[in-house]
C-alpha cells in the first residue's frame, strides 16, 4: 500500500494505493448494519457500482467517517499480517483525515 499526501487549495488530502486483494479480504469483513442493511460504500461493493467500477475514486467527510466505523469493528483474527498491516495503516489514515476534514482518493491494483 502506498500513502501520498497532497494539498488542494491549502487543504491536506490523503492519496492511497493498494492491491485489490487486501481491499477485498477488508471490504468482506464489514458487517451489514444493525438493520441487517449494507451502508455507506461496503453498498456499493457489494453491489459493485459506482465508485467501485473504476480505480481512483474519492470518500467525501462522511463516508470516511462511516468507513472508518466499519472498519474500527472489523475482527482481524481472520487476518493474516500483511491484512492487518494494511487495515492498520487505513484506519490510521481514515482517522487523520477525519481530523484535518480533507478527502480520501482510492486506487487499486
Amino acid at each position: 500500500m502506498t500513502i501520498k499526501h497532497f494539498d488542494v487549495d491549502g487543504n491536506l488530502h490523503c492519496s492511497l494505493a493498494m492491491w485489490i486483494g487486501y481491499f477485498d479480504s477488508i471490504m468482506m469483513q464489514i458487517k451489514p448494519n444493525n438493520h441487517g442493511h449494507w451502508e455507506g460504500i461496503i453498498l456499493f461493493y457489494h453491489m459493485h457500482t459506482a465508485w467501485y467500477e473504476e480505480s481512483n475514486w474519492s470518500l467525501t467527510t462522511n463516508d470516511v467517517e462511516l468507513f472508518l466505523r466499519q472498519l474500527e469493528m472489523i475482527d482481524i483474527s481472520q487476518f493474516n499480517f500483511e491484512e492487518r498491516s494494511v487495515l492498520d495503516a487505513l484506519v490510521t489514515v481514515l482517522r487523520n483525515s477525519v481530523k484535518m476534514n480533507g478527502k480520501i482518493r482510492f486506487d487499486y491494483f
